[in-house]
């Protein structure tokens, strides 16, 4: 019988060591779903962030399209009145040629006349 009663005691012996392993594992567990849960709700903030990040650059972006949109209608203009100020230079040094030739042909006539 004391054979038996050693091995009762050997048995609950190995029955409170798996138990004690079995809460440690059951521990362990808790503490790592709830170290998941933190890495969601992180993962779910870096998430919102990088969609409030790309909505950012999208805005941007679009920013930068408008003004290099701009930036070339100003160019453009730019270039035109340019062009306008080169044809009305031209007209200017026309108009003072025709001026300075009249002028001549004025004093040559006054001259001629008198």
């Amino acid at each position: 019988m004391g054979c038996l009663q050693n091995e009762i005691d050997n048995v609950k012996q190995h029955r409170a060591e798996l138990w004690r392993d079995i809460q440690k594992l059951n521990d362990t567990c808790d503490r790592k779903t709830h170290d998941a849960g933190l890495q969601a709700e992180k993962l779910h903030a870096l998430a919102s962030e990088i969609a409030r990040v790309h909505a950012k650059i999208d805005d941007l972006a679009r920013q930068i399209e408008q003004r290099n949109h701009d930036l070339h209608s100003k160019k453009h203009s730019l270039e035109e009145t340019q062009r306008e100020l080169e044809r009305a230079k031209d007209s200017n040094c026309k108009t003072a040629s025709d001026v300075g030739t009249m002028k001549s042909n004025n004093q040559r006539l006054g001259d001629e006349n008198h």
